[in-house]
């Protein structure tokens, strides 16, 4: 269990898969493609998946916790780790169009497959004693943030 191989068929250019574990029967003019047999990948509940459906060209994120068996043209990469945001803690990413989105904690994140992700950061704890000067670097002007709660940079 857990074990596959791809299978491609020379005369009409097809791929199957088979899942193990089991006795495979290659047709006149079958052969296992060059990957051999392979594991699929178990995923944990931390963990996804980046898959590329090669036929097509498109991605797609798979999370976990889950044993994932590959279609004949997915491609993917080691699995990745989930983002865990404590209260205090966020994160920026870009998306493939260039806008930057701003994720707060508490929350568990897991970004688009084209998405930049920037380095988790903590945000700034504002109260009677903290404030926060913020500078516009369109105009110039200084602000200066003192509305007790969190302050994330963007």
């Amino acid at each position: 269990r857990g074990e596959y191989c791809k299978v491609h068929n020379e005369t009409n250019g097809s791929v199957r898969v088979v899942f193990g574990p089991s006795v495979v029967e290659l047709d006149a003019y079958e052969e296992p493609t060059t990957e051999g047999v392979r594991r699929c990948p178990d995923l944990s509940g931390e963990e996804y998946l980046v898959v590329r459906d090669e036929s097509v060209g498109t991605l797609r994120n798979v999370v976990g916790p889950m044993l994932f068996m590959p279609g004949p043209f997915d491609v993917f990469q080691q699995p990745k780790k989930v983002i865990n945001l404590q209260k205090n803690e966020y994160i920026k990413t870009r998306d493939s169009e260039g806008n930057i989105h701003i994720q707060r904690g508490e929350a568990r994140v897991i970004p688009d497959p084209l998405d930049v992700v920037y380095k988790k950061q903590e945000a700034i704890n504002i109260d009677t004693h903290n404030a926060v000067l913020l500078r516009n670097t369109d105009i110039g002007t200084l602000e200066e943030m003192t509305q007790p709660g969190l302050f994330s940079r963007s």
